[in-house]
């Protein structure tokens, strides 16, 4: 069974807020006691992230653009960092990381 640590270190991970009403503190300890370790988890909730953000166009308004694409992008990258590090060739769990960020 998860723990409060465990689930609090996989909002962390996953940049999900306390109080989001998808990924409750059950559906996150759910996540993590099907996964192998923390990492994999992460990696599924980014899996599931990225999912949510494909079908997200780039958009130019006003003189302004959004490239809401790069969120998919971006989610996946995620995705397969925690997913290296799941398999013990990426960034230990409680390790810092960084993403790339691309701006038009």
């Amino acid at each position: 069974m998860a723990t409060v640590d465990e689930v609090a270190m996989l909002r962390r991970m996953t940049d999900i807020a306390h109080d989001d009403t998808l990924y409750t503190d059950a559906v996150l300890a759910g996540i993590i006691d099907a996964s192998a370790s923390i990492e994999a988890a992460a990696a599924q909730v980014w899996t599931e992230k990225a999912a949510s953000f494909a079908g997200s166009v780039d958009m130019s308004e006003s003189g302004s653009s959004r490239s809401l694409s790069q969120l998919h992008k971006h989610a996946l990258e995620m995705r397969d960092k925690m997913a290296g590090a799941a398999d013990g060739g990426g960034t230990p769990s409680g390790g810092s990381f960084t993403v790339q960020i691309e701006r038009p």
